[in-house]
């Protein structure tokens, strides 16, 4: 289950999710593009039966969309900017993204950048390249 409130809690407050995503490099996109891609396909959800190839390969292409390969920071933060919305828009409406669908795998791009920006916040990182 990906927690929504605590996606909205990260991203709501001010320029923080932006400062910290537009210093990053497009080495650290791709490795946090690795992650996501790792997290989605090999951990087994609750109740859902692992990743099939046709799964992998939709996982694989919205993720590719998401964070294409050499992709720029300010991009990438503009296109979580619109999943963010387009998620908080579903939950308003009471909506739940089905496991490996498209907005399930934006909503855990979401959640593990929300880990990543918090957890620099907390160890009292600046953003850096």
């Amino acid at each position: 289950m990906i927690h929504v409130d605590y996606i909205k809690e990260v991203f709501t407050p001010g320029e923080g999710a932006r400062t910290f995503v537009s210093g990053r490099s497009s080495a650290w996109l791709y490795s946090f593009k690795a992650l996501a891609t790792e997290y989605i396909l090999e951990t087994p959800f609750y109740d859902t039966m692992p990743a099939l190839h046709s799964t992998a390969v939709q996982v694989n292409a919205k993720l590719d969309e998401l964070i294409p390969n050499g992709a720029d920071a300010d991009e990438f933060f503009t296109k979580c900017e619109a999943l963010w919305q387009e998620m908080a828009l579903a939950s308003s409406g009471g909506e739940v993204a089905t496991t490996y669908s498209d907005p399930w795998v934006g909503q855990v791009v979401l959640y593990l950048l929300a880990k990543e920006i918090t957890q620099h916040h907390h160890d009292g990182y600046e953003a850096r390249r």
